[in-house]
């Protein structure tokens, strides 16, 4: 039911001019709902924002990442990189101002923010003993994973998956394609049936696409965490370190799992690895992100379970997963489930924003 609610959240385009109908100043500021007078008005991104004076609308006119919604209007329970929340379900939050896309929505953010709304993780701390640790093991993970080299040649990649998602009693034919160029860029686009909904980002700009044709240009922080997101994907960790864009920090043994910990700090996001010593292989990933029954943020763990060699570079493509020190079965990964393939060697050039 959880995967079906997000769908349809994901597949409802926004009105192209939603009016939030309170003076955002006041209410950042003063926390008063004042209304707003449409004779002083701005639009940023898909909604307009209404001032109760001249006064109060230049100042948002100064510091609109202030007073506008953030994560770009888009639903703060699902996240920065939902579908876009509505001005009639509203919330303020240490000094923000957040949408969300239901009543339901709102219920749930408001219960536990910290839960839904993403953030960096602080990197993690590092003497120049564990930097050294860090380094000699994340040098034997590379040759592992195919090679410094090899990584650092071609460090494109993408994934495909097709599969059918029961809906009542019918069923939607469910295809995702991921492009991936590490560091920072990614473009993810997924098809439900005949309904395409997707988006795209560089290092300092993105775009979604969404049903009919509409599209909307990413906020700062979508972007950010649509970085974060892209650094969880293991291989492009192991390519920003093979091109010297991260760096491993040694964390000790993790008895649990019998490995070694290493921690890597990419896009604001702090992976903690589980490394075989004596192969380098990656036995286990370890993050905050999005998962759970309740699409909560938490602490995700991946237990991979198999590999597949494409181009010489190893991808997961198994794994048992787990969340909040809980089995999280529904989130595992079944072999065979995406195709892999490895992309031509990086040209410098930035991916398109476009679909």
């Amino acid at each position: 039911m959880l995967l079906l609610a997000t769908i349809s959240l994901l597949l409802v385009p926004p009105a192209p001019d939603t009016t939030f109908d309170l003076d955002p100043v006041v209410l950042i500021d003063e926390r008063r709902e004042i209304p707003g007078d449409m004779t002083y008005q701005r639009t940023v991104g898909t909604f307009t924002y209404t001032f109760s004076s001249l006064d109060t609308l230049i100042t948002f006119q100064r510091n609109p990442d202030r007073y506008a919604a953030r994560l770009g209007g888009s639903c703060a329970r699902m996240g920065a990189l939902s579908g876009t929340g509505s001005p009639e379900h509203w919330y303020v939050h240490n000094d923000g101002l957040y949408f969300c896309a239901s009543e339901s929505c709102l219920r749930t953010f408001k219960r536990d923010p910290d839960r839904t709304v993403d953030r960096d993780d602080d990197p993690p701390a590092s003497t120049p003993e564990s930097l050294d640790a860090g380094r000699e093991l994340m040098n034997k993970t590379l040759v592992w994973a195919g090679g410094r080299e090899r990584l650092a040649s071609k460090p494109g990649y993408s994934l495909h998956l097709e599969r059918d998602v029961p809906s009542g009693d019918t069923t939607i034919h469910h295809t995702r394609m991921i492009s991936v160029r590490p560091p920072d860029e990614r473009s993810v686009y997924d098809t439900w049936d005949d309904v395409r909904y997707g988006y795209t980002h560089t290092a300092n700009n993105g775009q979604f696409y969404e049903p009919r044709g509409y599209s909307r240009s990413m906020s700062a922080d979508q972007i950010d965490e649509a970085k974060r997101d892209t650094a969880t994907e293991l291989p492009a960790i192991l390519v920003a370190c093979a091109i010297g864009q991260a760096h491993a920090v040694d964390l000790g043994d993790d008895e649990q799992l019998a490995g070694r910990r290493l921690a890597v700090h990419l896009n604001g996001r702090t992976n903690e690895l589980v490394i075989d010593p004596e192969t380098g292989a990656v036995i286990a990933q370890r993050f905050r992100g999005r998962a759970g029954p309740d699409a909560l943020l938490g602490g995700v763990e991946r237990r991979f379970t198999a590999f597949v060699t494409e181009d010489g570079i190893r991808f997961p493509d198994a794994w048992e997963q787990h969340f909040d020190g809980q089995r999280d079965a529904e989130r595992d990964r079944a072999a065979g489930t995406y195709t892999h393939s490895v992309t031509p060697t990086h040209t410098g050039e930035p991916m398109r924003i476009d679909p």
